[in-house]
């Protein structure tokens, strides 16, 4: 596990090597071994998600899904550079365009005042400052908004992930860094 200096022991940057082959570029799901060329599923052929791209560290388990609970769950602020060179080294390994702004996600008012901090907002500024860009002060959602649900994306297999969109009649495209 991470040190307090952000680093990871041998046999935990062992366990978290990158994925770097063998999934879907929409919708990150995993298929063959981390070889295998990234290629569009079916799935998302048949049913493009709204976003252009997708990019991620590694598949959620283990490790690194320790990690990312600890981070979330366990004031694991420290862990918050650690986890941004992971973002900022899986855009660098794809065909990424960087976007004009990076928007991190809300949390609820009663969420983020039981977790202290905002694991979305924390890695988006840190995303925008190695990226060079713009991250909008986040908004918290209305007292009773229920959370969307992407039905086209499976996240339990990759919550690290990294959606780049275009929206409709806007020229900018932007990053989107889950926070649930």
């Amino acid at each position: 596990m991470p040190s307090g200096t952000g680093e990871v022991c041998p046999d935990c940057a062992e366990a978290m090597q990158p994925r770097t082959g063998g999934y879907c570029t929409k919708c990150g799901e995993m298929f063959g071994c981390n070889t295998d060329t990234p290629t569009i599923c079916a799935a998302c052929r048949l049913a493009p998600p709204q976003w252009d791209t997708l990019h991620f560290h590694g598949r959620y388990d283990g490790v690194l899904r320790d990690m990312i609970l600890s981070y979330k769950f366990n004031n694991g602020l420290g862990r918050t550079r650690l986890l941004s060179n992971m973002a900022v080294a899986a855009l660098q390994r794809s065909d990424f365009r960087t976007p004009d702004l990076i928007v991190p996600v809300p949390l609820h008012t009663k969420r983020l005042q039981w977790r202290g901090f905002n694991q979305s907002t924390e890695l988006a500024r840190a995303l925008g400052r190695a990226l060079d860009r713009p991250v909008p002060k986040p908004r918290s959602p209305a007292f009773g908004t229920p959370r969307r649900r992407h039905a086209s994306v499976s996240r339990t297999g990759n919550p690290t992930s990294k959606r780049v969109c275009r929206r409709p009649g806007q020229g900018q495209r932007q990053s989107d860094t889950h926070g649930g």
